[in-house]
């Protein structure tokens, strides 16, 4: 495996070094204008004059500075010389509200360079912009850094002890695992910074080089975490402190009851500390009854430092990257399927369906008698099987058989017999057209939708007026046929009728049966045309004064609708 040659370590290293000068530089010359907590430190600050960061408040915008801290955004806007006074907004909760957000002017939501934070999910959350002419890297930066944050104080509250939990007296250096956990979170920022400085550019992928953010919603990040958890938490036990506390009646807790999970050098996180739910997962017993059984042999050297073994981060990393890697190629023949236009896709679900349309046609032979021997071999098993009352191995012996199906096939994969190609689908691509044919596609498509919509909407309003007796003969009739069905039911076996639908189905086309059951349809049709619609009574609209759309300028409108087709049929101008 080739690494890092050593021009490009020592060029990461210096750029390093020097984020975290720039740290310090702001650390004493900012902590007393932004009013700093003690032992709150400055992570990143975001200042440019060609490309500033706004704070959206309604439709008003105010350029300024932001400032983010282990356990805070602070924004100061600008003024005509200086800042104004910092506001802060705080992340030390762990349930802070950060996604992606468009903004525009006038409510328009049209520049895709902001970012929503809440510190909360019921308080009023800040919009941020980050003007980026190059496009959204800067955003997606700093969306990454802010949830690290906040992800790295979720970690603490879900898998730390309570700050003031009295087993933390009795653990040699357990009180400083919230210290720990956010000095990783600082630490994979300042990685991620020098990377970039580095690049000269933004990452593709921020939150990759993240530790905490990067693998909250990961498969298998359960793992990740508890062994993080132990890593920052665990500790040893100090007897002599917790026997001074019980003798003088300070405290009669006791440390752990239960399995406790051990470092790989013996340090002890407590199993009163394992609220979290993923500690009672069968897949989180496994590896930590796994280490007990001594997969993590080696020459421990501390806490994290294994020579010839691998270590309770390892296993948990190396599961990790193990599922994330299936995902990965999971998600690439997911992204492969995704065609653009609508004309590519219909294509490609017609060639999905291709062995149900088969099916059908076939069917549809046997209905007509087109072969007539193998029409009559299969009506007469048909009958076999009802007459045998058979009906209840006909589902069992379907999913057997597809079974059987996809075993033959296992092992024609497994013998190397069928090749990769196998299963691929084909489809030939659609000429190119221009936008004002798509838009007049577009538009047959949505006439043909609206036909359906009101053929299928008359057909429910005619029921309705059926089943609410808005029209007696209709009523009337449905009322005796649904009677004499249900008579008809209650006496005759299932069986019997079964085989009665089997014989009108295979004898309706033949044509000794052909005219009458054109008849039969004529009637229906004619009774069906007669029953009347219910009435339907169209309310004035509400009042939509508030509705985005109204505070749209009308060219905003048209650009929005005409960006909006463009994306849905595929068209990549």
């Amino acid at each position: 495996m080739k690494g890092l040659s050593f021009e490009v370590w020592d060029t990461y290293i210096k750029e390093l070094c020097g984020v975290l000068d720039e740290r310090k530089l702001y650390q004493r010359t900012e902590a007393s204008t932004l009013g700093l907590e003690p032992g709150e430190t400055i992570l990143s600050v975001g200042k440019n004059k060609r490309q500033p960061v706004q704070k959206w408040n309604g439709t008003m915008v105010w350029p300024g500075r932001l400032t983010l801290t282990d356990r805070a955004l602070y924004f100061e806007a600008n003024s005509l010389t200086s800042h104004q006074a910092p506001v802060r907004l705080d992340l030390t909760r762990g349930d802070a509200i950060v996604h992606k957000k468009r903004v525009g002017p006038f409510g328009a939501e049209v520049f895709d360079s902001a970012i929503s934070v809440a510190s909360k999910p019921d308080s009023e959350p800040w919009i941020l912009e980050f003007v980026d002419f190059g496009g959204e890297k800067r955003r997606d930066t700093w969306l990454a850094i802010v949830k690290e944050i906040d992800t790295a104080y979720w970690f603490i509250g879900t898998y730390g002890p309570k700050d003031k939990d009295p087993s933390l007296k009795y653990m040699d250096g357990s009180k400083l695992g919230r210290k720990r956990a956010l000095a990783s979170a600082s630490n994979s920022i300042a990685r991620l910074q020098a990377v970039q400085h580095m690049l000269g550019q933004s990452s593709e992928d921020p939150s990759s080089l993240l530790q905490f953010y990067s693998i909250k919603d990961a498969p298998s990040a359960e793992l990740v975490f508890e062994t993080l958890a132990v890593t920052n938490w665990a500790g040893r036990m100090d007897s002599r402190a917790k026997e001074l506390a019980v003798s003088n009646g300070v405290g009669e807790e006791t440390p752990g009851a239960g399995q406790n999970a051990m470092g790989e050098d013996g340090s002890i996180y407590l199993s009163k500390w394992m609220t979290a739910p993923t500690w009672n997962s069968t897949k989180s017993q496994n590896f930590w009854k796994a280490y007990k059984g001594g997969i993590s042999r080696g020459l421990v050297l501390g806490k994290n430092y294994v020579v010839g073994g691998l270590t309770n981060l390892d296993r948990a990393v190396r599961a990790w990257q193990e599922q994330s890697r299936v995902i990965d190629k999971t998600k690439a023949t997911i992204d492969g399927a995704k065609l653009k236009g609508i004309p590519n896709n219909v294509d490609l679900l017609k060639e999905l369906m291709l062995p149900f349309s088969i099916i059908a046609v076939n069917f549809q032979k046997l209905k007509r008698w087109e072969e007539p021997g193998v029409t009559a071999g299969f009506l007469i098993a048909a009958m076999g099987v009802v007459y045998m009352n058979w009906l209840r191995y006909l589902f069992p012996t379907m999913l057997l058989t597809c079974a059987g199906i996809l075993v033959a096939l296992r092992g024609l994969k497994v013998q190397g017999r069928l090749g990769d190609d196998f299963g691929k689908l084909t489809i030939r691509d659609q000429p190119e057209t221009n936008t004002i044919q798509k838009i007049m596609a577009l538009k047959d498509a949505l006439t043909s939708l609206e036909d359906f919509l009101q053929k299928a909407n008359i057909a429910l309003l005619k029921l309705r007026t059926v089943a609410l007796s808005r029209h007696l003969d209709s009523t009337n009739e449905v009322l005796w046929s649904l009677l004499a069905a249900g008579i008809v039911s209650w006496f005759v076996p299932f069986r019997y009728l079964l085989a009665a639908v089997l014989v009108d189905q295979f004898t309706a086309d033949l044509p000794f049966r052909r005219k009458s059951v054109e008849e039969f349809f004529n009637r229906v049709n004619d009774w069906w045309s007669m029953i009347p619609a219910t009435p339907v009574e169209v309310l004035p609209p509400e009042n939509t004064s508030n509705t985005t759309d109204a505070h749209l300028p009308e060219s905003n409108q048209g650009e929005a609708v005409l960006q909006a087709l463009s994306e849905w049929l595929g068209d990549d101008q």
